[in-house]
């Protein structure tokens, strides 16, 4: 085993940063995906 990050991690963070600055303004996301997710889960205080 090698010390070098896997061949797969640059483009990972790079997909990674592009989501994370999209990610409220995608439709499927912001309108369907997060408000389900959401309703699964109880309210949580703190």
């Amino acid at each position: 085993m090698t010390d070098d990050p896997p061949v797969a991690l640059d483009a990972y963070e790079a997909l990674a940063d592009v989501y994370d600055d999209l990610i409220e303004e995608k439709p499927f996301n912001a309108f369907l995906e997060r408000p389900a997710t959401r309703a699964l889960l109880p309210d949580v205080d703190g």
